[in-house]
């Protein structure tokens, strides 16, 4: 750009005025005119475009929509400067360049004082609504023809008073092993176990063995034999180390981990021998503890009932093959982390397009005819796999306890327990404790004292399950589905009461319980004589004797003994 040298210089100069912490590798000029963005080699995914404009710009505006005829107009007379709007948003533009999505775009136009009018509106249709779900009401402001900024405000939208009618989940006591242990990488850790499936149409079962990479998921079958279905028959230590050395280890990466379940064939002195050979750690689940591989459990089921609606529909078909489209289908459906197991192994995954469709619809009978019917029934496993994996998960869906979600805390935050015991607002203990109820109920409100962090926990790890919260004079071990924070309404009714007195506050030591002592001198007791406790005083076992004069209901305790002066506490019995 030798010919504008100068006019570069200023237009350089500008930006770094108003722009001193960005950079930028090439730009474009337009003057009174309509254009499209601008795009080079440099606009890839994570690339940014800054805007400015100068002038009226009347009956301006920038293409942002996914549709070119839908333009978002603006006007410079609505921002705070007066004759130079520089509009410092970034756009994130797609691989292909301009147009950005809608959600992300759709308000950069929009003024700081339109939106909270809008949140102020939401929350007062909201409740006028009789608290709905968010995504009831965002479809009744979208029916009613509003734009579409609105209808992700209300979308967004989360109601304090409804989040806190939400029940907390129950903890078994125990935090899951996946959700604070370090994951396994890829082709790091390979799952292995046996299954039986009965071949329908035929009174023969299957045995296979099924391998699968823990982290992307990728499964690989090993058929080994056929046998009548009223017979029982098992693997041996030698298919398990054919079938790993042919089906795995002669295609895939050599794993760390190898993890199985408490078969005999499993645990055998061949089976750690073989594995010794190949440097390949073993790890066995406990006897009768099928839940501690699920992974692999709920694989194996779905290898069986896809497999067997595949059978189902060519009951002339090899079950060996039917087997190995099964993972093939399974392998081209599930998703990990927004790719598919193959795409994961091998960076794409199988499909047919137009000219396969093509070709196999005149194919002539013989081989080729039977080379088309078997990649037309791949495609329809894969069809049969996606609604097999889809009904487990509805299963478990529809088995699922609604819980709270996983949230971070931190100390001092104000919230509420969900314990099987009634509010002290409703109903207190003896001795200012918690009274004990049939039903859970939200308790508190506590403050978070600190999020555990469990030994196996790597340095770096913010994933937090377990939390202490201060309730009062109790110290709860919490779960975090257990615990929700207070809304507004509970927060202001707490710090007004005057419960607490934060003013006092000068270390944690303030805030933890102490010792409480309850003054029971006021209570009417029909002491007995000390010379009848001392006379009837277990002097080597330092305790009361069973039967001593007083009210139903009620004891005494011995809680200290000096010269033959005692002090008896009266104790209210449970």
């Amino acid at each position: 750009m030798g010919r504008y040298a100068d006019v570069t210089k200023y237009l350089n100069e500008f930006l770094r005025h108003h722009l001193p912490d960005r950079s930028w590798t090439s730009i474009f000029v337009n003057f009174t005119g309509p254009t499209a963005v601008h795009r080079d080699q440099h606009n890839v995914k994570g690339s940014e475009n800054h805007l400015v404009c100068v002038g009226p710009c009347e009956e301006g505006g920038l293409w942002i929509e996914q549709d070119k005829q839908c333009v978002d107009a603006f006007d410079l007379e609505r921002f705070i400067q007066q004759d130079i709007d520089l509009d410092t948003a970034d756009f994130r533009l797609r691989q292909l360049g301009f147009p950005t999505d809608i959600r992300n775009s759709v308000k950069m136009m929009i003024q700081e004082n339109s939106v909270m009018a809008v949140e102020h509106e939401v929350v007062k249709v909201h409740k006028a609504a009789g608290h709905p779900s968010s995504r009831n009401l965002a479809r009744i402001v979208k029916d009613a023809g509003h734009l579409p900024w609105k209808v992700k405000a209300t979308l967004d939208y989360r109601c304090p008073t409804c989040d806190s009618l939400k029940k907390g989940g129950y903890s078994a006591g125990q935090v899951p092993w996946a959700a604070t242990h370090a994951l396994y990488r890829a082709w790091e850790a390979v799952v292995v176990d046996s299954g039986e499936w009965l071949v329908p149409g035929r009174k023969r079962k299957y045995k296979f063995l099924l391998f699968m990479d823990v982290a992307t998921k990728l499964r690989v079958i090993q058929p080994l034999f056929g046998y009548d279905f009223l017979e029982m028959k098992a693997e041996n230590a030698e298919h398990l180390i054919k079938g790993l050395a042919e089906r795995w280890l002669g295609t895939y990466p050599k794993p760390k981990f190898l993890l199985m379940d408490s078969a005999k064939s499993f645990i055998s002195e061949k089976a750690h021998d073989f594995a010794s050979t190949i440097n390949v750690i073993l790890h066995f689940t406990a006897e009768k503890e099928p839940w501690a591989n699920g992974v692999i459990e709920a694989a194996t089921q779905d290898v069986k009932h896809t497999a067997t609606a595949i059978q189902m529909e060519n009951l002339d078909q090899d079950p060996e093959v039917t087997l190995y489209l099964t993972v093939a289908a399974l392998n081209s459906t599930e998703y990990v982390a927004g790719f598919t197991s193959f795409q994961w192994a091998f960076g794409q995954s199988y499909h047919l397009d137009d000219e396969d469709v093509r070709t196999f619809a005149v194919l002539p009978e013989g081989h080729g005819y039977d080379f088309g019917r078997l990649v037309t029934a791949r495609q329809q496993a894969e069809e049969v796999a996606r609604s097999t994996r889809a009904k487990r998960a509805l299963s478990k869906l529809s088995n699922t306890v609604v819980r709270q979600p996983l949230r971070e805390y931190s100390p001092m935050d104000l919230v509420k327990v969900w314990r099987k015991v009634w509010p002290m607002e409703l109903r207190r203990g003896n001795r200012g404790g918690f009274k004990k109820s049939g039903r859970p109920h939200w308790i508190g409100p506590g403050r978070v004292i600190f999020s555990e962090i469990l030994p196996h926990q790597v340095e770096g790890d913010g994933r937090r399950h377990i939390l202490w919260v201060l309730v009062g004079s109790h110290l709860l071990r919490c779960s975090a589905h257990s615990v929700r924070p207070v809304s507004e309404t509970e927060r202001f009714v707490y710090e007004t009461s005057g419960v607490e007195k934060p003013s006092m506050w000068k270390t944690l030591a303030d805030i933890l319980p102490k010792r409480e002592y309850v003054d029971i001198t006021d209570r009417n007791l029909r002491m007995m004589s000390l010379n009848f406790l001392k006379y009837h005083l277990d002097r080597t076992r330092r305790r009361l004797p069973q039967a001593f004069d007083c009210e139903p209901k009620q004891r005494f305790v011995l809680v200290s003994m000096q010269k033959d002066q005692f002090v008896i506490v009266y104790k209210q019995k449970p």
